[in-house]
């Protein structure tokens, strides 16, 4: 995990990997290619949030292609990320929305 060193998945995604995801091939393909800079990884930003952006391309999740991935670049170039499931979209732009910024000292 050292290479990923920039990277801080929060722990409120790794509850989505565990509840929705039966294959995650193409979630580590989209970290690593977040981790790497790669050109091909598109961005939206999300709605009423500054610093948050949703990766365009939707992730299979082994059963569907319903997997999201946030991420949140902070000042000292650390990754932030959060992985979703379109079942709990709402819920998850709720907590971007009051985690913007996300404090990484006190993530929930």
């Amino acid at each position: 995990m050292d290479r990923y060193s920039n990277i801080n998945l929060l722990p409120r995604g790794l509850k989505a990997v565990y509840r929705h995801f039966k294959d995650t091939q193409k979630l580590e393909d989209v970290i690593y290619k977040i981790h790497s800079k790669d050109s091909y990884i598109s961005y939206k930003n999300v709605q009423k949030t500054k610093h948050w952006k949703e990766v365009t391309h939707k992730i299979s999740n082994g059963n569907d292609n319903q997997g999201r991935i946030y991420t949140c670049v902070l000042s000292n170039n650390k990754i932030i990320i959060l992985v979703g499931h379109k079942q709990e979209q709402s819920e998850d732009i709720e907590y971007l929305i009051k985690s913007d910024p996300p404090d990484i000292e006190n993530h929930h």
